[in-house]
């Protein structure tokens, strides 16, 4: 027993390094082109808006100077963002990779989620990322950057969802180059034991 485990999980690691990265389950995470219904958008105050920006200096940071999203709101009175919904895996670990920032106007709050929903769409759980958690005062600004996030999809989840946010803030964040990816080991380890569940059975 003890040695077909050990070769289980030899197996599994040596399958997991000759992985390939795997791809990017959103489509048009990069936002270069035009938007179709796979994002949706919601909230009816405020702005989402796909452009090319001119960073304030200091706040260019890692951008590509490509389209990418703006989403904001002019008084605070509202939230704007837009979200995608891909399928998912319970027991699989899926990582949120983002680019973000927020423009030197006003007190923005900008959030990226990484959602697991069921069949139904109930909520099973929420892991967010703050874009603009540094904010100490008004007219800052968020360089743009590098974001990433993982959590593994709990029990019942068949779906996958991204939500990119401004919450009842005044101004704007920036969204950009969204990748969600599963992790090639965890599906190796996943399929391979249950192969390995079915030989013992």
């Amino acid at each position: 027993m003890c040695r077909k485990l050990f070769l289980l999980v030899s197996l599994v690691l040596m399958l997991a390094l000759a992985l390939p990265t795997q791809a990017n389950l959103l489509t048009n995470g990069d936002f270069n082109t035009a938007l179709g219904a796979e994002w949706g958008i919601w909230g009816d105050m405020g702005w989402v808006n796909q452009e090319v920006i001119t960073p304030a200096p200091g706040l260019e940071g890692v951008y590509d100077g490509t389209l990418q999203m703006s989403i904001g709101d002019g008084d605070g009175n509202g939230s704007r963002g837009m979200y995608q919904v891909v399928a998912g895996t319970a027991g699989v670990e899926y990582t949120l990779d983002i680019q973000g920032g927020a423009q030197d106007w006003w007190w923005p709050n900008g959030k990226a989620y990484l959602k697991f929903l069921d069949s139904c769409g109930g909520e099973l759980g929420s892991y967010e990322i703050d874009i603009t958690a540094d904010f100490t005062d008004w007219d800052m600004g968020v360089p743009y950057q590098d974001f990433s996030i993982s959590a593994t999809a709990p029990s019942g989840t068949t779906q996958v969802k991204v939500d990119l946010i401004e919450w009842a803030g005044s101004g704007t964040v920036w969204f950009d180059n969204a990748v969600l990816t599963p992790e090639p080991a965890t599906i190796a380890i996943l399929g391979l034991g249950a192969m390995f569940l079915r030989r013992k059975r």
